[in-house]
């Protein structure tokens, strides 16, 4: 189970990141896989788990990296995650008193979108300003970044479990065979990733939270390339790309979802808001 707890944090940057050695042992080892193989490859020394360090690096990402396959995790990812979840609460969770969205909300948003704003830019060290919210608000949104991160991890595992190596995109500039190609690994990849994380979750109850850390991560990459591309008037667009070799985030959304119907039915619901 994920477990979270109060922290005082003046600033978003001093929100600590999970360890990912233990969540990667979390989702593997409570999972049943059809050979053992497939098991084989997601342990270390075949695997390698890193983080990098750069501020600005919100990707997940498998590369090869002196003869290893190694999965790189963006240094500011979690943080991303982390803002861009407490921002959700103070829209969905009322702020001690008070209705939704709570009055916290206008300053979450703010925050949110300033941070948006240094990404679109060569920067290294993005701003990510502070704003308060309320101890129910806290703990949903840790609670919902540790999903949200793990299933962005599960996405990843399941490239390697998968055997998925990188399609080269073709040589002449017409052909858009390839990105059909990887358009459709990435939806078996995101099915699998979804299946990753509901049946490594130890406790059922907690279920729900994880379905919605998978909604989460689509929409938090389809609010950076939105943003980034209503900046490109402004900002020199040659300094970031957006991913088209991952199809629209509903088309993830959908698929993967639907196959996880029957355990969302089953579970508790009482998150359930938190997924819209």
């Amino acid at each position: 189970m994920l477990t979270v707890s109060r922290v005082d944090r003046p600033y978003l940057d001093q929100i600590p990141d999970p360890d990912l050695d233990t969540m990667v042992a979390d989702i593997v080892e409570q999972v049943d896989f059809s050979s053992t193989d497939i098991k084989s490859r997601l342990r270390s020394p075949n695997l390698r788990i890193e983080r990098t360090s750069s501020a600005a690096d919100l990707d997940a990402r498998t590369e090869i990296l002196f003869g290893h396959r190694t999965i790189l995790m963006g240094g500011g990812l979690y943080p991303f995650l982390s803002q861009y979840l407490r921002a959700a609460s103070s829209y969905f969770l009322t702020c001690n008193q008070g209705g939704t969205p709570a009055s916290n909300w206008h300053a979450g948003r703010s925050s949110l979108a300033t941070t948006l704003d240094w990404l679109s830019t060569p920067t290294e060290m993005p701003h990510r300003p502070a704003f308060t919210i309320s101890r129910t608000q806290d703990k949903s949104a840790l609670s919902l970044a540790l999903y949200t991160y793990r299933f962005l991890l599960c996405h990843e595992l399941a490239h390697v479990a998968l055997g998925h190596s990188p399609i080269e995109a073709g040589s002449v500039p017409d052909n858009i065979t390839p990105l059909h190609q990887q358009q459709d690994q990435e939806l078996k990849t995101d099915r699998m990733a979804l299946t990753l994380q509901v049946r490594s979750i130890p406790t059922r109850s907690e279920t729900v939270k994880g379905l919605a850390g998978a909604v989460y991560a689509f929409a938090a990459e389809a609010l950076r390339n939105s943003r980034l591309m209503l900046l490109a008037e402004l900002v020199d667009e040659r300094q970031w790309e957006i991913e088209l070799t991952h199809p629209n985030h509903s088309a993830g959304i959908w698929p993967a979802w639907g196959s996880q119907q029957s355990v969302r039915a089953s579970s508790d619901d009482r998150y359930a808001p938190s997924t819209q």
